[in-house]
């Protein structure tokens, strides 16, 4: 039984990481390319632009 709850408290912590990657990343991408400073109810996307750590 110990294992088991030990392995869904692992898979909890590791889907958490996940999350806040994902969330770190988008906002790096955002302030990288320009979109973090401006007014965020104009806000549009813009097309066809390399994500940061990506290259074409």
């Amino acid at each position: 039984m110990k294992q088991k709850s030990q392995t869904r408290q692992t898979g909890a912590a590791k889907a958490v990481i996940a999350t806040a990657r994902k969330l770190l990343k988008i906002i790096f991408d955002a302030l990288v390319n320009g979109g973090g400073g401006e007014d965020f109810t104009t806000f549009t996307l813009v097309e066809n632009q390399i994500a940061a750590g990506y290259s074409s």
